[in-house]
């Protein structure tokens, strides 16, 4: 059991957490709207798992559904809406035709970088309160 002071302080973390995401997925996707007005969270979602496995600069649509926890028809037609703005491509497997690869274009590759740069001022807010929770804990 937690002392009632640890309590207390993850409670008020949660709330600062809930807090915060709100905010900054407000402002981050005020700030997605102005670099690409048509490029959804879920697109950003999609250009990023295309490009996570190490080894390679492709991801399956079935390992892109996996890692988003949606159903495989959601993200095929994800994937659609992807090629239809220019992000992305399909391409047949490799080594299994039976397979659809995913891959990431150039001016997927742009826009994905844009708003890479626009979530590092998230990133460092988020690692800042971690390590303040971290110090008040030890």
């Amino acid at each position: 059991m937690l002392p009632a002071l640890d309590e207390s302080l993850l409670a008020l973390g949660a709330y600062g957490r809930q807090q915060h995401d709100q905010q900054q997925g407000e402002r981050g996707e005020q700030q997605a709207r102005r670099i690409g007005r048509d490029t959804t969270v879920l697109q950003y979602q999609l250009m990023l798992r295309a490009q996570i496995f190490p080894g390679r600069e492709w991801a399956t649509v079935s390992e892109i559904a996996e890692r988003l926890q949606a159903q495989l028809h959601g993200v095929v037609a994800l994937v659609s809406r992807g090629e239809e703005a220019g992000l992305v491509k399909r391409k047949p497997g490799t080594t299994d035709r039976r397979q659809v690869e995913v891959h990431l274009l150039a001016a997927g590759r742009r826009k994905l970088e844009k708003l890479a740069l626009l979530h590092q001022g998230q990133i460092a807010d988020l690692t800042e309160v971690v390590a303040l929770v971290g110090k008040t804990r030890e």
